[in-house]
């Protein structure tokens, strides 16, 4: 992970651990944990996995996405970022499934961590 990407995250990570999630930084990307209920005993809170990298349809400019690969918001738009994450988490963006199950709404329940 380069600096710059790691300061991208480590920045969106503290203004989500202010909104109350819990937060872990990985190898990976972000992992924001949510407090209800999740999708299954597999996945008992819901949780999304946020990465960061430089967006082509953007002139290369650097990127917030999901772990299933969704734009979420250009990276020096945090407040963006983490109200797209408030959705996901909230089950308001995702009404036909829970958060992290297959039957939720395309492109918003696969690839969760």
């Amino acid at each position: 992970m380069s600096d710059v990407v790691r300061e991208r995250l480590v920045v969106l990570q503290g203004a989500l651990v202010g909104c109350g999630f819990a937060t872990e930084l990985t190898g990976g990307g972000l992992r924001v944990v949510g407090d209800g209920p999740g999708c299954c005993a597999a996945q008992e809170r819901p949780a999304v996995l946020i990465t960061c990298r430089a967006r082509a349809e953007d002139g290369g400019r650097v990127w917030f996405f999901t772990g299933w690969n969704e734009a979420v918001a250009p990276a020096d738009r945090v407040a963006d970022a983490v109200a797209a994450v408030r959705g996901w988490m909230s089950g308001a963006a995702n009404a036909a499934g829970p958060i992290g199950h297959p039957g939720g709404v395309p492109g918003r329940g696969a690839g969760i961590a």
